[in-house]
């Protein structure tokens, strides 16, 4: 026979209340809304700018991710024309869902 007894625990929780971009300051709307701080309402400006290195095995992964937080905006008017003066070709692709 098993006796059971409600145990309250409590805990922090590290949760991102704001995010802003690093280059400009902006502040993203609706911080930690899905996984796009800058997406507004049905409209989709998603920017993803990382590295990710480490080890993978069987049983789980060890890794390290290095990111920077960049607006939509700054990403169109900073960093392609940077990656573009550094030789880099800008591929587009079209998706529909």
């Amino acid at each position: 026979m098993r006796s059971y007894k409600t145990i309250q625990k409590t805990y922090d929780e590290n949760t991102c209340v704001i995010v802003r971009c690093d280059l400009c300051g902006a502040e993203a709307p609706n911080p930690g809304w899905w996984d796009n701080p800058w997406t507004y309402g049905y409209g989709v400006e998603r920017v993803n700018i990382s590295y990710e290195s480490g080890d993978s095995f069987p049983e789980g992964r060890f890794t390290k991710t290095m990111f920077v937080d960049v607006c939509p905006d700054c990403f169109v008017s900073k960093v392609i024309p940077w990656l573009k003066s550094q030789g880099a070709t800008i591929s587009e692709k079209d998706s529909y869902i």
